[in-house]
């Protein structure tokens, strides 16, 4: 983030690209306006950086969940590929969650409104108290799991 600043103002530096660089300890002679071609030179050597991180991070990972699985099959817990497995299973599960909480959002509300059909006018309305919602979710519920019960995999069906 830094040097993509110090790009898209030309080289030079200026009070909150100054302050990100005092916060990230940066030298005070790199704190200084510089050339366009020094900055990118710069960017490709912090790019580089990340992405030896980012893979040594992942070596790291991996060396910690083989030490994992072998406590657990050391524990006599089925063998070391059956619980490396199971622990990578574990975290991409636990991935997975994470993620679809992030895209609900950290605070959950029930249904505030619902739009149903009106069978007087053929049309939509809105049900927005909550009994109303309760009482139409539980009516609707019935009747659509209760589809199969007439068929002939159902209980009242002709068999």
């Amino acid at each position: 983030v830094y040097w993509k600043r110090r790009l898209r103002s030309n080289g030079h530096l200026d009070e909150g690209t100054r302050a990100l660089g005092i916060s990230l300890e940066l030298p005070e002679s790199i704190q200084q306006s510089m050339a366009i071609p020094l900055c990118q030179f710069y960017l490709n050597i912090a790019r580089k950086s990340y992405r030896g991180i980012q893979t040594a991070a992942r070596e790291h990972r991996e060396k910690f969940l083989k030490k994992r699985a072998q406590e657990y099959a050391d524990k006599g817990n089925g063998d070391l590929e059956n619980a490396l497995r199971q622990i990578k299973r574990k975290e991409r599960m636990k991935q997975s969650y994470a993620s679809i909480r992030r895209g609900y959002g950290i605070e959950k509300t029930g249904l505030a409104t619902l739009n149903v059909p009106n069978p007087e006018t053929g049309g939509r309305e809105i049900i927005t108290d909550a009994t109303d919602i309760h009482a139409y979710l539980l009516q609707r519920n019935e009747k659509h799991y209760s589809q199969a019960t007439y068929t002939t995999f159902g209980d009242a069906g002709p068999g």
